[in-house]
């Protein structure tokens, strides 16, 4: 009976100093793998880095609380390894596994309980990268692309009002007007200017494209907006004075024309509307005084001169 207990017991002894010998193993392993890591750390060799640190975890965490220590170093290191990482990609213009390594950075960050700082730098700098393709693919004329990756921007940063002007120009490339009018209101509304240029052109358009029709509703009422975004625009006032003339709503005439007046360099036909429109308006000193200018130009002189002579004595 002694002799099976003495066996048992130095079986028991071998065994755990067995255990004992292999875990030490795994510990030397582990801490060769995390000591890798750190030299290619120094390296900026971050591939690398990476790798032998997520083995060394891989190790040290079957040792339990023995590798604990080993365990906590690595994962401290890992989310700004992939950020560095991600940086360096993103310099090389690897936009794709930039982006990759920065979304690896944010989850190990997340995952490790330390956040820190690496979740908002790798989440500004996906952005970026982002912002960088749309607007490639706004400059190679690929406008729904384009727009796709301009959503990727907004989906992280919604109140980019430079993001929604340029998701206004590509609407307004593929002809979606409405889009482009309430992708460059936001814009506006987000007190981004250039946006204020971009939407008058399109109710320029508009107001053209109605006045191409003769539809001069149309035409009064793009002009209109043309003229609440940017009140001294020329064009905007000549089919707003144009349209006015139509609809015979003198005042409006007359106010657009004579906006328009100092930019002209040969004034005569702006001088012939606003006459026109003076008459209509029963102000017969103003129509004649008009009509005097242009009795020298003979697209409209006898005109004129009939109109001189009927307002004039």
């Amino acid at each position: 009976m002694r002799r099976t207990k003495f066996f048992l017991l130095s079986a028991l002894c071998t065994l755990f100093f067995a255990a004992t010998a292999n875990a030490q193993e795994l510990i030397n392993q582990a801490t060769e793998f995390f000591n890798k890591g750190a030299e290619a750390v120094q390296a900026k060799d971050w591939a690398t880095a990476i790798d032998q640190l997520y083995r060394s975890i891989a190790i040290a965490s079957e040792l339990g609380e023995e590798g604990e220590s080993i365990v906590m170093d690595a994962k401290d290191l890992i989310p700004s390894l992939h950020l560095y990482y991600g940086q360096e990609l993103a310099q090389a213009s690897k936009t794709e596994d930039a982006i990759d390594q920065l979304n690896k950075a944010i989850d190990t960050a997340l995952e490790y309980d330390d956040p820190g700082n690496t979740v908002k730098t790798a989440k500004g700098l996906i952005n970026q990268l982002h912002m960088r393709t749309a607007s490639n693919l706004l400059n190679d004329k690929q406008y729904d692309d384009a727009i796709t990756a301009f959503n990727l921007v907004l989906a992280d940063d919604p109140d980019n009002g430079t993001v929604h002007m340029y998701m206004g120009i590509a609407y307004a490339f593929l002809n979606k007007e409405d889009d482009a009018i309430a992708a460059y209101e936001k814009a506006i509304e987000l007190g981004n200017k250039d946006a204020e240029k971009q939407l008058a052109n399109i109710y320029l358009k508009k107001a053209v494209g109605g006045q191409g029709a003769k539809k001069w509703d149309d035409v009064y009422k793009n002009a209109k907006k043309v003229l609440e975004i940017d009140p001294n625009n020329v064009n905007g006032n000549k089919l707003l004075g144009a349209a006015s003339i139509e609809l015979k709503k003198w005042d409006d005439a007359i106010a657009a024309y004579e906006k328009v007046l100092p930019s002209e360099s040969n004034p005569d036909g702006v001088i012939f509307n606003l006459a026109k429109a003076y008459e209509a308006k029963g102000n017969k000193a103003k129509a004649c005084e008009n009509y005097k200018k242009i009795v020298t130009n003979p697209t409209f002189k006898a005109y004129a001169e009939a109109k001189v002579k009927e307002l004039c004595s």
